[in-house]
């Protein structure tokens, strides 16, 4: 009885501390760490960059990553600018480069450059992609709820 008490607390603040949340894709998604966000999610001022890596393990060997992040405000969808230095992921992988090797981790360190033009918005949710420049197919997709001050 108590180690499902243990487990339900642990599943407890497992989720409690996640501020992302995995759209559908090819990769397992296993982890996105940022000192900006909490639980309750991302605070970004405008003008600045929200600084992230995340974990994944793709099913299969991917030579391009496009970074693409987007958002919805008042019902349309906004694509945000991406820093040339961070359109091709593969760039950015810790340790590794592409093609990637299927079934292990890999390791994608990313900033996102919000413009000073950006409304200011509150607990929106930003999309996070990476997408198979050969096959225009989505490996990696998340969540993550924004402020932007």
């Amino acid at each position: 009885m108590k180690f499902l008490a243990v487990v339900a607390i642990l599943l407890a603040v497992n989720s409690a501390s996640a501020f992302w949340t995995a759209c559908p894709s090819t990769a397992q998604l296993t982890n996105v760490q940022s000192g900006q966000c909490t639980a309750a999610g991302c605070t970004v001022t405008r003008g600045g960059s929200l600084v992230a890596s995340c974990d994944f393990i793709p099913t299969a060997a991917h030579g391009f990553l496009e970074t693409r992040m987007s958002t919805v405000l008042l019902g349309e969808t906004v694509n945000f600018p991406i820093d040339d230095t961070f359109i091709n992921a593969c760039d950015h992988l810790r340790g590794r480069s592409c093609p990637t090797t299927p079934g292990q981790t890999h390791t994608w360190d990313w900033s996102l450059t919000v413009p000073f033009t950006f409304p200011q918005v509150n607990n929106v949710p930003f999309r996070v992609e990476l997408v198979d420049r050969a096959t225009g197919g989505t490996v990696l997709c998340f969540t993550v709820p924004a402020t932007i001050n």
